[in-house]
């Protein structure tokens, strides 16, 4: 809601009869909107993703100039890491790559600036990339995801069972929930989907919802979906597996969150899986 309401006042800002007089908190404004953005590139939910968009574009398009020559300059505790130097009139995006960033960066806090020179003055973001096997849990997610692997070895063509549990571990309803689950390389779920498909499937003549609202496949990712949960509602899927190939796996980390607030996930372990051949 700060989102919105701040990208809201900034494209008012720009529409007023004197835009100027709202510089310095247009500045402002925009440089915390700036901050907002997740590691995965939105603003929080999709509504507040679209009008952070929106107002960071129209301040780009009111202050849109025509570059001098120059060079743009980064710094990491005040020592010179990169340098690009610009002709006049440069319309792209000037890109500086931090090498050896694993050398630079220490844990902790780690200064970070960036400078141009001559009288240019242009619109900047900062982003960064890793990797982990299990990236940390927000403290205040809602929603807990477990899974399980009835074993974690099997030969090849055997079947296993994954069992995967989804709370609500709050007093109060959610809205629409998300549980992405990671399999490892060697299992795949059957081709008919059956087990999906029941547990989608309406009950009641449609006046009661299935276990899961929807589903999907992305990969070596089981994606689960829920319309809403109830007050501390605990909801358990189990799927068969199909063991296909020999060797050692291990699935992408697990997680769930509530749809329109992906910035606050539960994260989980990724599942093992050994698989030995049948011949």
């Amino acid at each position: 809601m700060q989102i919105e309401t701040t990208a809201l006042t900034v494209l008012a800002w720009l529409k007023s009869s004197r835009p100027d007089l709202f510089l310095h908190s247009t500045q402002s404004a925009i440089k915390w909107i700036g901050q907002q953005r997740g590691g995965y590139g939105g603003f929080g939910a999709t509504q507040s993703t679209i009008l952070a968009l929106k107002a960071i574009i129209a301040y780009a398009k009111a202050n849109k100039r025509t570059a001098e020559e120059g060079d743009l300059i980064l710094y990491v505790h005040d020592r010179e890491v990169a340098r690009k130097h610009f002709a006049a009139g440069a319309q792209e995006a000037i890109l500086l790559d931090l090498s050896d960033a694993e050398k630079l960066l220490k844990p902790g806090g780690n200064p970070l600036r960036a400078e141009i020179t001559d009288k240019n003055v242009l619109p900047y973001t900062a982003s960064w990339s890793y990797r982990t096997r299990l990236p940390a849990s927000a403290a205040g997610c809602p929603v807990d995801l477990q899974t399980t692997l009835d074993r974690a070895k099997a030969d090849e063509g055997q079947t296993v069972r994954l069992t995967a549990h989804v709370a609500n571990k709050s007093d109060k309803r959610q809205g629409m929930a998300v549980a992405i689950i990671g399999l490892p390389g060697g299992l795949a779920l059957p081709e008919d989907l059956k087990q999906l498909k029941e547990a989608a499937r309406l009950r009641t003549n449609g006046a009661e919802p299935g276990v899961i609202s929807a589903f999907e496949i992305r990969g070596r990712e089981l994606v689960l979906y829920w319309r809403g949960l109830a007050p501390q509602q605990y909801i358990e899927v189990n799927l068969d597996l199909i063991c296909r190939l020999p060797g050692d796996y291990r699935g992408p980390a697990s997680r769930a969150y509530l749809y329109y607030n992906a910035d606050q996930k539960c994260w989980i372990k990724p599942l093992d899986m050994q698989i030995t051949s049948s011949r």
